[in-house]
């Protein structure tokens, strides 16, 4: 490998990825134990139309790698840009409780006890059908068995440079 690659160092390596625009989700579950987990990620990608699956990529140190298990359910939730105040609170960003997340009118529990944000702009309902430990984080393909799709004309909420964004 070329000398500048191995000299990048994960210090560059994220001020590199800082500048990437990514479209902000909050992938939510029901643990085994009942409570609820929620994340606010910019890592998902679709990874395949047929079937339809999905890639979701969460630090291993977390609530919802916690309870990530074949089989298991989860939900990801496409925020508008209306609902930075929720992908905070997702975050850790705010004072605000894990319990106390999914407390709020915008929440309610979908068919499979996962927690649905109700102003999402599409909400896709998946089983875990793979997990993938990769470093420091735990790749995690769900299979897509259902997908709501929120009003469309709003603008998406995305993050760059450390900063929410909104993007029409």
């Amino acid at each position: 490998m070329p000398n500048d690659v191995l000299a990048a160092g994960s210090g560059l390596f994220k001020a590199g990825m800082r500048r990437l625009t990514g479209g902000v989700a909050i992938v939510t579950a029901r643990g085994s134990d009942g409570s609820l987990v929620g994340m606010t990620v910019t890592s998902v990608c679709s990874l395949t139309a047929e079937p339809p699956m999905l890639l979701v990529c969460a630090n291993k140190t977390g609530s919802f790698a916690s309870h990530a298990q074949r089989g298991a359910a989860f939900c990801v939730n496409l925020l508008s840009a209306d609902d930075e105040e929720v992908a905070r609170a997702c975050a850790g960003m705010t004072s605000q409780s894990r319990e106390d997340r999914f407390d709020g009118e915008h929440w309610r529990t979908g068919a499979d006890g996962t927690p649905i944000l109700l102003t999402a702009l599409a909400r896709f309902h998946c089983v875990v059908s793979d997990l993938v430990p990769a470093s420091t984080h735990l790749l995690t393909i769900g299979r897509v068995w259902d997908v709501h799709l929120g009003h469309s004309g709003g603008a998406a909420l995305a993050y760059r440079e450390g900063q929410f964004i909104k993007v029409q």
